[in-house]
């Protein structure tokens, strides 16, 4: 606004300046109008240049093409451009800072509804999980229980046959010596094979309860006339092929091992048990195969068995 003033100031002055000298020169030419005629035009066409000159510029002066034209609308715009560009750059960093917010705020309550996904799952996954964890231990310990309610009563059924065959009472009845302990059941390996497969057990033997100064040396006596029964020779007679102890027979005697785990006959004395002078041997046993070399042997002398 200072530059269009500025310009206007000046074209009012130079139309003074022209209209002063346009005076001057009238003056002159009207003094010496008669004589100098010639001269007259002369110094009134500088007068007509300088109107012209004066028109020239005030036109340049409104149509702008002068030396100082007026601040147009886009310099005026340019000239207020830095606030606007500031205005723009605070609401721009108000925008940002808004879709700042937006986006913590949406991932906050991802998290928060994850989180809390993920607890109640959690949960119900453990409670869940407690439930078939103690339905599958009471279905274990049924099942375990089972298992020992089945091979105890299969043994109490094995434990019968013998006594109803060799029990005293039977004897007695019968008018017959009694022979207990000295038994020995026929058919042994089918009656424990079908016995076994009902109590999904793995062997079965009969071992009789021998007192040491009692009935020992009977029981050997017995044992080594019905060992026939037992089905496998190697009991009968030593194999050739075989050295001791593995060639031992049931005439040997009830065995034992001592504290280099070798082969010995059992002293018939068990220190540290209640039952010092008790022997238990496995007599009879299904299946035999494997297992041949177990007859004969007292349990009683194991620390684990005593009672």
């Amino acid at each position: 606004m200072d530059s269009s003033i500025y310009t206007t100031a000046a074209a009012s002055a130079e139309e003074d300046d022209v209209n002063l000298i346009s005076s001057t020169a009238s003056t002159v030419g009207e003094t010496n109008s008669s004589s100098r005629s010639g001269r007259g035009s002369i110094t009134s066409s500088p007068g007509s240049i300088l109107r012209s000159r004066r028109n020239s510029r005030t036109s340049s002066t409104q149509d702008g093409s002068g030396d100082h034209p007026p601040i147009s609308r886009s310099t005026s715009e340019s000239a207020s451009s830095p606030a606007d560009e500031a205005h723009q750059e605070k609401q721009n960093r108000k925008v940002c800072m808004l879709r700042g917010a937006m986006i913590a705020t949406l991932l906050t309550a991802t998290i928060v509804v994850a989180t809390l996904v993920y607890l109640y799952v959690t949960r119900d996954e453990e409670k869940i999980f407690r439930t078939q964890y103690m339905d599958s231990v009471s279905k274990v310990a049924e099942a375990f229980q089972y298992g020992i309610d089945t091979k105890h009563d299969t043994a109490s059924t094995f434990s019968a046959i013998y006594t109803s065959v060799y029990g005293d009472v039977v004897q007695q009845i019968e008018a017959r010596k009694t022979v207990w302990p000295n038994a020995t059941l026929p058919f042994f390996a089918e009656k424990a094979k079908d016995l076994l497969q009902i109590s999904n057990g793995r062997a079965m033997s009969f071992n009789p309860i021998i007192t040491q100064n009692v009935n020992r040396l009977e029981w050997e006596a017995h044992a080594t006339e019905s060992a026939w029964l037992l089905g496998d020779k190697s009991l009968i007679k030593p194999d050739p092929d075989l050295a001791w102890p593995n060639n031992r027979t049931v005439s040997f005697g009830i065995y034992s091992r001592d504290a280099d785990r070798n082969v010995v006959y059992d002293p018939g004395y068990a220190p540290g048990s209640r039952y010092e002078d008790v022997l238990v041997p496995v007599w009879q046993i299904h299946p035999i195969k494997t297992n041949e070399k177990a007859v004969m042997f007292n349990l009683h002398s194991e620390k684990n068995r005593q009672r």
